[in-house]
């Protein structure tokens, strides 16, 4: 490739490419580069992307779409069917040019550019997925050297992933309905909630009005973004998201997902360097370098080593929290045919052995101890002693990786094992507590034992009411609680040490909160919610087991 002798950043400028002394292209191109090339030298294929025109990524050929500048109504009204509370509605205007991949990135894309294919879901026209933010921006940042060394990459220009409006902008491509096709979303409109089961070919289902495909389902698409819980309430030009967090942004829901959460405003966040199974991918976007953006540290605070011994409790020093040790066993799990509220072929019981012993919180995971490890507090009915509420399950993984790193850097965290959520038969173990009745209490739940219906109408403090006979406290009741656990349902058969589906579209859910009913927070209760689902009734219990393989 022989150098241009000219690059010449300008608004507007004629373009002409010569070849053995002769002109062979001239027009005029915007915001691009004027590569004048001595006559007789070799000239290079390709010239780059011309404003208002679609655009194909020579190395991958992969195609983009131009986006014109402008405005839009980012987020959604507080009238739309399904909304959450972080969509403020508010004006957003982008004011420089970019293009968008038409459709996701492919496993054959990613692995002509990487090497390798991290994918579930094998297809070389299928979109990448369990890829992270950190190994997606590598991947740009590699395209973009590529691409440059080529000269087929204007000056100042990147391969990146595109802002969170300026996906929003191409998802919405002048609609302000729930979707894109309009106010509802079918099975011919895109793949999601489970209609074929796994990803598809990119460019499968019908493309948007600007063209772009599978901006609703297939996978969810990594944003540049950190995280913000909501958007400002004025209007903003080129937002870019704040300076620092600990999630970035995700958008678009995926194969897996109801249509609610693959509306054109749903949101979600993820800590980057997880990959989120096979449901998260990307879209390319080549756009203006962006500056160097600061990244987040923890500071770990110094504190007194942990002595974890079997059969005995133990103490998070700096968390505060009670861990208390549950010896290995076998229990009666799910509830008899006569049980009281009992939920049929959900709750069959069945014998479950655990072989191994672990230790699980004495209580719900708190505001303050989420606090110190998360750096936020996302719960509705705020206490610092209160359990935290509104919290996905990907943000409670994301807390249990955290807070195993940051033991594992101090020293205090045993080889091979892992700050978790305990397994659905771990936690019903614990609840039951060797009790055979529908409660760890009885046949029956009063609110004076427990917070359900007829009590506060909120979550309390925790430990406020009795502790079951091996001393947790709020199995029933308070914040239903998230298990590690795909939901499936329960068969006769003995099992040891079950762990539940390797896959799933619902994580399980057990226990009752403080709206539920008494036979709604029963030992055997099950329930279930996509793992990126937060309300202000569910929470979790910190379980300290061997590493999950």
């Amino acid at each position: 490739m022989i150098p241009p002798d000219e690059i010449i950043p300008s608004r507007r400028h004629e373009l002409t490419r010569y070849a053995g002394g002769s002109p062979i292209i001239t027009g005029m191109v915007d915001d691009l580069l004027v590569i004048a090339i001595k006559s007789g030298e070799q000239t290079p294929t390709t010239l780059g992307p011309t404003v208002g025109s679609p655009w194909t990524v020579p190395y991958l050929s992969l195609e983009m779409l131009w986006c014109k500048p402008g405005a839009f109504q980012m987020g959604s009204p507080e009238d739309e069917k399904n909304r959450c509370d972080d969509e403020t509605l508010h004006e957003v205007t982008l004011t420089s040019d970019y293009w968008l991949g038409k459709h996701p990135v492919t496993q054959a894309q990613w692995e002509k550019e990487m090497g390798n294919n991290p994918s579930h879901f094998k297809g070389a026209n299928r979109p990448v997925e369990e890829v992270a933010w950190d190994e997606v921006t590598s991947f740009c940042e590699k395209l973009t050297e590529l691409e440059r060394e080529a000269g087929r990459l204007p000056a100042g220009m990147t391969y990146q992933l595109p802002t969170e409006a300026e996906w929003e902008y191409a998802c919405r491509a002048g609609t302000t309905t729930r979707f894109a096709f309009g106010d509802e979303l079918t099975e011919k409109d895109a793949n999601f909630g489970g209609n074929v089961g796994e990803t598809t070919d990119v460019g499968k289902h019908p493309a948007n009005a600007w063209g772009f495909h599978d901006m609703h389902g297939n996978v969810w698409e990594w944003c540049a973004d950190w995280f913000e819980d909501d958007y400002p309430t004025g209007n903003v030009t080129d937002p870019t998201g704040p300076a620092v967090g600990s999630f970035r942004v995700y958008r678009g829901g995926s194969w897996s997902y109801t249509a609610n959460i693959a509306r054109s405003a749903s949101r979600c966040r993820l800590v980057p360097a997880l990959r989120h199974r096979p449901r998260l991918g990307f879209r390319l976007s080549l756009r203006p370098a962006s500056k160097a953006e600061p990244q987040v540290q923890v500071q770990e605070k110094e504190s007194v080593a942990v002595s974890v011994n079997a059969g005995t409790a133990i103490t998070i020093r700096d968390l505060g929290l009670d861990m208390l040790w549950v010896k290995p066993g076998t229990f009666e799990m799910g509830s008899p045919p006569e049980e009281e509220g009992r939920l049929d072929d959900r709750e069959t019981q069945h014998t479950v052995t655990l072989t191994e012993g672990y230790w699980l919180g004495k209580h719900p995971v708190t505001q303050a101890e989420w606090e110190k490890v998360m750096g936020n507090n996302p719960s509705h009915f705020k206490g610092a002693n209160r359990p935290v509420e509104k919290v996905s399950w990907d943000e409670v993984t994301s807390f249990c990786e955290k807070r195993t790193e940051l033991e594992r850097k101090a020293g205090r965290l045993p080889a091979g094992m892992a700050y978790q959520l305990p397994t659905e038969a771990q936690w019903e173990y614990a609840c039951r507590a060797e009790m055979k009745t529908a409660f760890s209490f009885g046949d029956s739940l009063t609110s004076d034992q427990a917070n359900i219906r007829g009590g506060p109408d909120e979550t309390t403090d925790v430990g406020k009411y009795p502790a079951n006979p091996w001393g947790f406290h709020d199995m029933h009741g308070n914040v239903w609680e998230w298990c590690a656990d795909w939901y499936e349902k329960f068969t006769s058969r003995a099992v040891s040490d079950p762990v539940g589906p390797a896959g799933g579209s619902a994580r399980v859910l057990r226990g009752g909160a403080w709206h539920s009913t008494a036979d709604s927070a029963r030992s055997a209760i099950r329930s279930g919610f996509e793992p990126a689902f937060s309300f202000s009734y569910l929470g979790f219990r910190l379980s300290l087991r061997p590493a999950s393989q």
